[in-house]
């Protein structure tokens, strides 16, 4: 992440963690981002999120406290979608 940074300018690094406190829908993902989304059992190490400029979580309802990672990113790369087609 560091490196690309330094190739591309600035890129927001945007770190995806369940018991973050800011949702997803409420951050700026228009512009260049790096999303990172960590192991389903661990997430991600400290290290990394350290290196990102925000964590968000999925806002979710209803019994259901996690997600797949693969459907986490899945979520993640439709806001950013979403938010650029605005």
């Amino acid at each position: 992440m560091r490196a690309a940074r330094g190739r591309r300018g600035h890129l927001r690094t945007v770190g995806a963690r369940g018991d973050a406190e800011v949702a997803v829908n409420t951050v700026d993902l228009t512009g260049p981002t790096v999303l990172v989304v960590g192991n389903e059992a661990l997430g991600h190490s400290r290290g990394c999120r350290e290196l990102c400029d925000v964590l968000v979580r999925i806002p979710m309802y209803g019994a259901a406290d996690s997600l797949k990672v693969a459907c986490a990113a899945s979520v993640l790369l439709y806001e950013a979608d979403r938010q650029r087609r605005a």
